[in-house]
């Protein structure tokens, strides 16, 4: 874990040209020089947190009335070999590249890919909460070849990959074991999402086509996970939230070996032994229908299938 934080010390200020690799003591940044917007003012803030995760990088940004920037200088001296993919949760930029056209957002969610080994400015006029992944570019290299074809790109809501890649961005940010190869999965299934926003077809390629299952499968489990407390939540809702047939869906899930139905009814039994432990004012029959589950009789013979017990007795074991 790394941390650079501007108000440490009681002053938004940094010095002038400070680098973010030689303010973090063990960093996997390469060199990016962080300044104020403007220097006569006390008015800026910059955070930065983040984490090695597998061959990667995460990164959380707070930036306000600050510029980063990486010139033909940090680049040459200080290769990153990835490509950073980040969410914007909140505020605007606009961001220059050498040989692009500029990119100015100002609306969240969008995606942005850009090579970090190219130089580029970054300007934060208000507040601005993003958080960064870095994907080597070896994932990368089979499909685009060398570093000059990765254009910097801002994916919108138009796009139809768009929330695929946030599901899975979201879901490598929150991996609890950076180590593991759940996370090296994750980084790749990342990368084959970015090949193709660059206009390569699944159907061309076997390995974009599975990672391609694999992103639809994560965003349908996070969408169930969401909203497994709704009633009406079924396989059709599911499909119409990815934007696929039912049949498809069904196709998607039986390559993990989870009905979709399976993972509903598991979602809505994790959150109910969740509620009972936590909220024990609640009744069981109350929980029950917290939990999407439309009569207590379903909610008693489900919940006994999966942990053996009853509701009752597993809360009266926790006492």
């Amino acid at each position: 874990m790394f941390v650079i934080d501007s108000r440490q010390n009681g002053d938004a200020r940094l010095p002038n040209d400070i680098y973010v690799n030689d303010a973090i003591t063990v960093s996997p940044f390469p060199a990016i020089r962080l300044s104020s917007l403007d220097n006569r003012s006390s008015e800026g803030m910059a955070l930065i947190a983040g984490r090695p995760v597998a061959n990667s990088v995460v990164a959380h940004y707070e930036f306000e009335n600050f510029v980063l920037e990486r010139g033909e200088h940090e680049v040459a001296d200080s290769k990153s070999n990835c490509i950073f993919m980040g969410v914007t949760q909140a505020g605007a930029f606009s961001q220059s590249f050498a040989g692009y056209d500029s990119i100015d957002n100002d609306a969240a969610g969008r995606i942005l890919m850009f090579d970090c080994d190219q130089p580029t400015r970054v300007q934060f006029p208000g507040r601005l909460s993003t958080t960064l992944v870095g994907v080597p570019k070896d994932y990368l290299l089979p499909f685009l070849g060398n570093s000059a074809n990765m254009r910097p790109s801002l994916i919108g809501h138009d796009n139809s990959l768009r929330s695929m890649m946030v599901a899975c961005l979201n879901a490598f940010i929150e991996l609890k074991d950076p180590a593991s190869a759940t996370a090296e999965s994750a980084l790749l299934v990342l990368s084959h999402l970015a090949a193709m926003t660059y206009g390569f077809h699944p159907s061309d390629h076997a390995s974009l086509s599975t990672s391609l299952n694999n992103a639809r499968a994560l965003q349908a489990r996070r969408f169930i996970d969401t909203n497994c407390h709704d009633p009406w939540l079924d396989t059709q809702m599911v499909a119409n939230h990815l934007g696929i047939s039912v049949r498809r869906l069904h196709a998607i899930f039986e390559e993990t070996k989870y009905s979709v139905a399976r993972h509903i009814r598991d979602a809505r039994l994790k959150r109910a032994k969740r509620l009972l432990s936590e909220l024990p004012h609640l009744s069981v029959l109350q929980v029950a229908f917290s939990c999407g589950f439309d009569n207590q009789s379903t909610f008693y013979r489900s919940f006994a299938q999966a942990y053996g017990v009853s509701p009752g007795e597993y809360r009266r074991s926790l006492r």
